[in-house]
């Protein structure tokens, strides 16, 4: 996994903007300090685990990239535009399968086309679709995402086959 994610991250710091920062926080079961160094040398910040919980690296996000992870579920209820990264092809179980499964994040197995979709996504204007979940959960809660129509329609499908 690790040999397939170093490989994607380093092309895709070759292609993204230098203004931009790319900070990878580690799966807390990843072991990530064999490429530490060489991740840096490239530019990229690797987090450890134990300095900064979740919600803080959220507050500092404008996007999320996960490949396997149940932090994009986090990353959606905290209104942080998320997309997934297909090292393998959907292979796993979990979270964040199901909602590439389902349409309610992209996913790109190349860096180009993530950056393709980013250079069209502008996230400081991106129009954020709520979705009042009154009929879905007994907290009455409204999520926004910024994301296209299309997926925040299949947001509602989901959550109203899935709740309650």
């Amino acid at each position: 996994m690790q040999a397939a994610l170093i490989s994607f991250v380093e092309t895709l710091v070759t292609l993204l903007p230098k203004e931009w920062s790319l900070v990878l926080r580690p799966h807390p079961s990843e072991q990530m300090k064999p490429y530490q160094a060489q991740l840096e040398s490239i530019g990229v910040k690797v987090l450890d685990n134990s300095l900064m919980p979740i919600q803080d690296l959220l507050g500092l996000s404008d996007l999320v990239m996960v490949w396997n992870s149940a932090f994009a579920v986090d990353a959606l209820v905290n209104k942080i535009p998320t997309v997934h990264i297909d090292l393998y092809g959907i292979e796993f179980e979990g979270e964040v399968i199901r909602l590439v499964e389902e349409k309610l994040i992209p996913s790109f197995s190349k860096p180009a086309e993530l950056l393709e979709y980013l250079e069209k996504f502008d996230i400081q204007n991106a129009e954020r679709f709520c979705i009042q979940t009154e009929d879905y959960d007994k907290f009455k809660q409204v999520y926004c995402i910024a994301t296209d129509e299309k997926a925040a329609e299949n947001i509602k499908k989901h959550l109203s086959q899935h709740t309650n």
